[in-house]
């Protein structure tokens, strides 16, 4: 037999061997190549990667999905960045906390809180900072206000923010025609006026008053002491159709009252509140105004981007929604 016919036979021997033995249908002929040798006859044996290339189709996948998922990352880095803009020295001492009812058309009912965080350097003066809108390059300015609400005095400051204090920054007018301070008294103001959010009533309870500061002769005054526990916190009584004494009538015209309380309490450690009220004085938008500094709305009710940004025009804050 010539040795090109013996060779023919051994191929053809090899071929319906592995014709018998499953042939181009058995698992391994297309499973690629093997994690680990043939070493055990009838066993099927596992292969990784592509049956030409040798590649790992699916770690291949998995890192090309990590690639893009931190190039998109990268991406929106620098748009953020981009949009920040330049970084004011108090980035990260006063932040944009909270926004409600953005894109409101009542402007009273719209407000953003800031906040100065808890290590934030002592005293950050805000009046002059102002607050833009990303859309349309609309901004307002933070206005001066009065720390302590005065009924009689109109002189205001600058506004100065402490540590983890806030500030609620209303679009529109203020109830009390000046942005102010909170302090334990302010909520008497709330019964003829309304304020939103909701300007809460921590003035001292009037029957705790009576015990402090009432002058008459409270044994035989049970009268007064007997109206006076009728009266809620922060709300100034209406002593008509009253028997009262004239001792309580002079207590109840002297203390339960906002300049009573004021005039009481201004010195008691808990007096002041961690809030100001700010009001930016624009009013809703009719069909007759046409000044857009102080008619209408500043921000969208959507897609927005708010930055708070220094006296220097640089950015403290971004705030997106």
């Amino acid at each position: 037999m010539s040795d090109g016919a013996f060779l023919l036979g051994f191929i053809l021997f090899f071929f319906v061997v592995w014709v018998a033995s499953g042939g181009p249908n058995h698992p391994i002929s297309f499973a690629g190549p093997y994690i680990t040798p043939i070493t055990t006859v009838g066993v099927t044996q596992t292969g990784y990667g592509d049956p030409i290339t040798g590649i790992n189709i699916g770690a291949a996948r998995t890192d090309l999905f990590s690639i893009q998922r931190s190039v998109t990352g990268l991406k929106k880095e620098v748009q953020d960045a981009k949009l920040f803009g330049e970084a004011s020295p108090y980035k990260g001492m006063v932040t944009i906390s909270w926004g409600n009812n953005l894109g409101t058309t009542d402007p009273n009912q719209e407000y953003i809180t800031i906040k100065a965080a808890y290590n934030a350097q002592p005293n950050i003066n805000i009046s002059g900072w102002k607050l833009v809108a990303v859309s349309n390059d609309r901004s307002v300015t933070i206005p001066y206000g009065q720390e302590l609400l005065s009924r009689t005095n109109t002189n205001t400051g600058p506004i100065i923010l402490h540590p983890n204090e806030t500030a609620v920054i209303v679009t529109g007018k203020s109830p009390v025609d000046v942005s102010f301070r909170e302090n334990m008294c302010a909520g008497y103001y709330t019964q003829s006026k309304t304020f939103y959010p909701y300007l809460s009533q921590t003035c001292p309870d009037p029957s705790d008053e009576y015990e402090t500061f009432y002058t008459g002769n409270e044994y035989k005054d049970g009268d007064c002491e007997s109206f006076v526990a009728t009266v809620n916190r922060c709300n100034i009584p209406s002593e008509k159709g009253k028997r009262l004494s004239s001792s309580c009538y002079q207590f109840i015209d002297k203390y339960l009252n906002y300049q009573g309380c004021i005039d009481a309490h201004r010195g008691d450690a808990r007096f002041w509140g961690n809030s100001w009220r700010i009001y930016l004085g624009r009013e809703p938008l009719t069909k007759s105004h046409d000044d857009t500094r102080r008619y209408g709305d500043l921000w969208k009710s959507s897609k927005e981007a708010i930055k708070l940004v220094d006296q220097n025009g640089k950015t403290v804050d971004l705030y997106q929604y």
